[in-house]
């Protein structure tokens, strides 16, 4: 698999680590699904850049049923996506996914 495929491709580009927390992503057309190292790591929050393009995210390996302070902000270059513990205004679902659309 190459790095930064063309639009088509399944895998369009890989998401590098996120600014804070441990973890790695993909991009999927419009959507990028970020996902832990270690399922082991408790999760403290986590700055996500996600690309241009890209109007979903969808983060894993976070607790079912729990609430997350979610932040959306635009840069040049797509998104800033920030997760925080504190401030729950997203709850993830059973399977411990949060989805954030913007």
């Amino acid at each position: 698999m190459e790095r930064g495929g063309k639009r088509g491709d399944l895998w369009n580009d890989l998401v590098e680590r996120p600014v804070l927390g441990a973890g790695h992503g993909a991009v999927f057309g419009t959507s990028a699904v970020y996902f832990p190292q270690s399922a082991n790591m408790p999760f403290a929050g986590a700055t996500f850049n996600a690309p241009a393009g890209v109007n979903a995210v969808y983060i894993t390996g976070l607790m079912p049923n729990v609430g997350y302070g979610v932040s959306v902000q635009a840069n040049g270059a797509g998104n800033v996506v920030n997760v925080i513990t504190s401030g729950a205004n997203a709850t993830t679902d059973a399977a411990g996914v949060l989805a954030v659309a913007f």
